[in-house]
C-alpha cells in the first residue's frame, strides 16, 4: 500500500516539520482506503527535553482535525531528535476508476518553544483500487441464413457498450435447456469497449441432434478477477431437422446422410412447398 513523507518548513531554520502518511485497509467492495498522516518535529542535533504547550491542525482530504497538547519527550536517531506531535486517520473514497490523490497538510504553533510556527502540504497518491466494469448494453448473434444456424455455419457476435477498465471478455452459450457452457475458442482479451468476432458452429459438445432447439450466447466484461454482469444475445435455431410424427406427437427429428462410408446429419433439407423449393426448420 501506498505511503510517503511531505516535508514542511519552520520559522527556524535549526528545526524540520513533516508529515509522514501511509494508507491502509483497502475496501475494493466499497472503493475506500485509510489515510493516517502522523506530524514530527525533527533537529539534526540532539536537543535537551524542554516542555511547552503546541497546538496543531491535521487536513486529509478537506477533513480537518485539531489538537493540543505538550511537546513529548524526543526520540533520539542517529544524533538527532525527532518529536511525534499528533496522528489522524481518516475513511477516503476512491474515484470511480479506483484512483485517488489526497491532499494532506498540517500546521503546528507553540508559545513556548522553537519553532513556534510550521507548516506543510503535499499531494499523496494513493493505491489504485481495481473496480468492477460494466457489462455491454448491447450484444448480438447472427448466421447466414435468417434466425437459423446449422453446424459448420459462422456465427457473428458484436457487442458494445461495454464501460470501466477492460482486460477482457468471457462469453459463453446454451442450447435448449442444457445451461451455459464455456467455449475455449471464444476467449477474448481486448481492452476496447466493443468488439465482434465469428464463431464457427462446430462445438463438439454441441449435440448433433439439436436441431429445433434455441442457440444463445452471452457475453460480460472482465477487469482482472472482476467481473460484470452478464449480457445475453438474441436467439438462433439449429436448423437440420424436420417434423415427424412420433406416437402420434410431432417432434423435430433429424435427417441423416450417408457420406463416404460415415452418417452425418445434414446440416439444411428442402422441401418442396406449392412448387417451391424452401428449406426446413
Amino acid at each position: 500500500m501506498a505511503s510517503g513523507t511531505i516535508n514542511g518548513s519552520t520559522n527556524n531554520s535549526e528545526w524540520t516539520f513533516k508529515i509522514v502518511w501511509s494508507e491502509s485497509d483497502v475496501s475494493v467492495a466499497n472503493n475506500t482506503s485509510k489515510v493516517t498522516a502522523k506530524i514530527y518535529l525533527g533537529r539534526a542535533r540532539s536537543q535537551s527535553y524542554v516542555g511547552g504547550d503546541y497546538s496543531a491542525t491535521i487536513t486529509i482530504n478537506g477533513s480537518k482535525g485539531t489538537y493540543s497538547g505538550n511537546i513529548p519527550y524526543p526520540t533520539y536517531i542517529n544524533g538527532g531528535a525527532w518529536y511525534f506531535l499528533q496522528e489522524r486517520t481518516v475513511t477516503v473514497t476512491h474515484d470511480n476508476d479506483g484512483s485517488k490523490k489526497c491532499a494532506i497538510s498540517a500546521t503546528m504553533s507553540s508559545g513556548d518553544f522553537t519553532p513556534s510556527s510550521c507548516s506543510a502540504s503535499g499531494t499523496a497518491t494513493l493505491e489504485k483500487i481495481a473496480r468492477t466494469p460494466s457489462a455491454p448494453t448491447s450484444f448480438t448473434i447472427t448466421a447466414g441464413f435468417n434466425n437459423y444456424v446449422g453446424l459448420g455455419d459462422d456465427v457473428t457476435l458484436k457487442w458494445s457498450g461495454a464501460s470501466g477498465v477492460i482486460t477482457g471478455y468471457e462469453i459463453q452459450y446454451s442450447r435448449g435447456n442444457s445451461g451455459w457452457r464455456g467455449h475455449p475458442s471464444l476467449d477474448v482479451t481486448s481492452n476496447k469497449t466493443s468488439g465482434s468476432l465469428v464463431d464457427s458452429f462446430t462445438d463438439p459438445s454441441i449435440d448433433v441432434n439439436g436441431a429445433g432447439k434455441a442457440v444463445k450466447y452471452r457475453i460480460r466484461a472482465l477487469n482482472g478477477s472482476l467481473a460484470s454482469a452478464w449480457k445475453e444475445s438474441n436467439t438462433l435455431t439449429i436448423m437440420g431437422g424436420m417434423d415427424l410424427k412420433v406416437a402420434n406427437a410431432w417432434q423435430t427429428g433429424s435427417v441423416w446422410i450417408k457420406v463416404n462410408g460415415e452418417w452425418k446429419r445434414a446440416k439444411r433439407v428442402w422441401i418442396k412447398i406449392n412448387n417451391s423449393w424452401m428449406y426446413s426448420k
